[in-house]
């Protein structure tokens, strides 16, 4: 293990707290109102405005992974209840065309460097996925 990894341990040994923690925001991802170019500004007519399609998410842990995987399963589910609240009203065109997901994936025999403990199932995670992702856009 390289130095670094030896000090954030011992820095964060006490704890710490984000200033504004992702799980308080992560289900606005692939949410927000985009104007016709392409930017998020606010000063675009709201009937010009549209909202994203939602984007596919995967949180990946390791088996031995020093993050609280917690975290991931609490993401996962608040992304995925932010769709459901979108969809709820959505027309059946809107709901066709969202892309919004979420799941959350353990590496067996990997710590939080899963991409090297792990490489095998890793690898296979991300293929598995890029493949999915790819049969969605050419079928969706």
């Amino acid at each position: 293990r390289g130095s670094g990894e030896y000090a954030l341990a011992y820095i964060l040994a006490p704890g710490a707290f984000a200033r504004s923690p992702l799980i308080r925001r992560i289900h606005g991802v692939g949410r927000q109102m985009i104007s016709p170019n392409g930017t998020s500004t606010s000063s675009v007519a709201e009937a010009q405005r549209r909202q994203e399609n939602g984007i596919p998410i995967v949180f990946m842990y390791g088996e031995n992974d020093w993050m609280d995987i917690a975290g991931g399963f609490a993401a996962e589910q608040k992304i995925n209840d932010e769709k459901d609240k979108v969809l709820k009203s959505a027309t059946p065109e809107e709901r066709k065309r969202d892309r919004g997901s979420a799941k959350c994936l353990v590496i067996k025999k990997a710590g939080h460097h899963l991409y090297l403990e792990g490489w095998e199932e890793f690898n296979e995670v991300m293929r598995k996925e890029m493949k999915e992702t790819s049969e969605e856009r050419t079928t969706g």
